[in-house]
């Protein structure tokens, strides 16, 4: 990403340091927090939810079509801003296909968002990241059902 590709769904980076032993990364500030923060405290509307599916779709779409899945789509990796705009983060995974490696087999990611192929070390490509953002989405949902029962 450093590369000056640029997508309104991903967040800019503008530079990685290494302090001592630490990894130290400047980034695109994200005034909304992540989903994660957003689901766990309120109730998310159908439309709401149809727009971060859609943003994190076109974000992925541009990842994809360069060859490169992301492999860790969760909601602790998907950030906001404050006016609506969803942006993927957490790019430390991802990993490039390519003619001579058209298939990944590594075991990367967050078990739960891992898709079947994924969790079985199978060959997979771009459809474990849409898997991971199915899983995503059953959050948004699950958590709106979930905190209705609440309050």
């Amino acid at each position: 990403m450093r590369e000056g590709r640029r997508h309104p769904n991903l967040v800019d980076l503008y530079a990685s340091y290494l302090v001592a032993d630490e990894l130290w990364v400047l980034m695109e500030w994200m005034d909304g927090g992540s989903l994660t923060q957003i689901v766990t405290r309120r109730r998310m509307s159908e439309d709401q939810i149809a727009t971060v599916t859609q943003q994190c779709l076109h974000g992925l779409a541009y990842l994809h079509s360069r060859g490169i899945i992301h492999r860790d789509i969760k909601s602790d990796s998907l950030l906001m801003r404050v006016e609506g705009r969803v942006k993927i983060s957490d790019l430390g995974f991802c990993g490039h296909l390519t003619l001579e490696y058209p298939r990944r087999r590594s075991l990367l990611g967050t078990p739960y968002w891992f898709s079947p192929t994924v969790a079985s070390r199978q060959p997979y490509g771009t459809e474990a990241d849409i898997w991971s953002l199915g899983i995503t989405v059953i959050e948004m949902v699950w958590f709106k059902g979930w905190s209705g029962l609440m309050g």
